[in-house]
């Protein structure tokens, strides 16, 4: 892993990538040279490596690669990089995947077949069609950049007729290498095609998924299809930008307390988030008066435990009897008639043909 900054002429910095050697590494990324736009960004260039060998995981035989013979090993002019592999390059990258809107689509057939059931008023008839076993599943993701978030969408759709068109390929290769170059019989192929086929159909789901994620990756962090494998054994460089704020500011530090507690205060039923937001009003208060040298002679509570069942109204007077020392004088409104007879003195306050009576009722 290795970061590559350089001073900028506002004082921030940027990502210098020309003191990577392409002919040495694999540079993802569209410019050489970035600039982080906002004070808060710090950008890294992080190096990534695959192994190029075919049989440890990170990179397969790339499709229509011709094969050669090294040490007395056949190995693949091309590869690419495999599930593993591509999941290493994005974590470097920082890549987010977005869980509320990667799922499964409609294939195109089952697209065409609503279409036309709506222009003509008929019934969609699913499950007795050619493609009723087509699978779509779409990903979107983004990763952060110097200018924001950039976002990118991809998808896969498993085809059933495609499938077999590929599947007869194969067998027809494998039947006829078999047999040294004579073509196999159309038994021979229906038996392969089908059994292969039972298979990748029950798989179909899974397979839909991690294509479109792989398509994803490959989109977003700009990667080839197929590399030779010198290229593969070069590290990958991955620009990632990360969130690097200044918490000695107390912008900051009051922006991320927020946060927390915004994001705490989403578990809490409504009685338990009044009883954390009067422990956080109280605290404040104290610590202020603690850092001005003075006492806080008053503490309003107005409609402080309107959302309280009567077991959490008795320890909100149990707090205020805790908490009435700091203060001169607690008060606290409320319209709550089976709250008044666990406070020590009240105001009660009624209205009557003359305006507005108040009377001081000691419990």
């Amino acid at each position: 892993m290795s970061t590559a900054l350089t001073p900028l002429e506002k004082g921030q910095e940027g990502l210098d990538l020309s003191g990577y050697d392409p002919q040495a590494y694999n540079i993802l990324s569209p410019v050489l040279r970035l600039d982080a736009a906002a004070p808060y960004l710090r950008l890294r260039a992080v190096e990534v490596r695959l192994d190029p060998d075919v049989h440890r995981g990170d990179c397969y035989a790339a499709p229509g690669a011709k094969w050669t013979r090294e040490r007395g090993v056949s190995v693949p002019t091309l590869v690419a990089p495999s599930k593993p592999g591509l999941l290493k390059i994005a974590s470097a990258a920082g890549l987010v995947i977005d869980p509320v809107n990667s799922h499964r689509i409609k294939p195109d057939a089952c697209e065409r077949c609503i279409d036309m059931a709506r222009s003509t008023g008929q019934a969609v008839r699913c499950g007795d069609c050619a493609s009723r076993y087509d699978v779509a599943y779409q990903h979107i993701g983004a990763v952060r950049t110097d200018t924001g978030w950039r976002i990118v969408k991809a998808s896969y759709e498993w085809n059933l007729d495609a499938q077999r068109r590929k599947l007869v390929r194969e067998a027809k290769k494998r039947l006829a290498k078999g047999r040294e170059g004579s073509l196999p019989s159309e038994v021979e192929l229906d038996e392969y095609v089908e059994d292969r086929l039972d298979q990748i159909i029950a798989e179909r789901f899974g397979l839909a998924e991690t294509k479109s994620l792989l398509r994803l990756v490959r989109a977003i962090c700009h990667l080839r299809q197929a590399y030779t494998r010198e290229e593969m054994g070069r590290p990958f460089v991955v620009v990632r930008a990360e969130l690097a704020p200044d918490y000695a500011d107390p912008e900051v530090r009051r922006a991320l307390a927020e946060r927390a507690l915004a994001s705490g205060a989403e578990n809490f039923s409504g009685g338990e988030a009044m009883r954390v937001d009067l422990a956080l009003r109280i605290a404040l208060s104290m610590l202020l008066s603690s850092r001005a040298g003075a006492r806080c002679e008053l503490l309003v509570l107005d409609e402080a435990c309107a959302p309280l069942d009567a077991h959490g109204r008795a320890l909100f007077v149990d707090c205020l009897c805790k908490v009435a020392e700091h203060f001169a004088t607690v008060l606290c409104i409320t319209h709550c008639e089976d709250l008044k007879d666990l406070l020590p003195y009240r105001f009660e306050v009624s209205r009557n043909g003359q305006g507005s009576q108040v009377e001081l009722v000691a419990a």
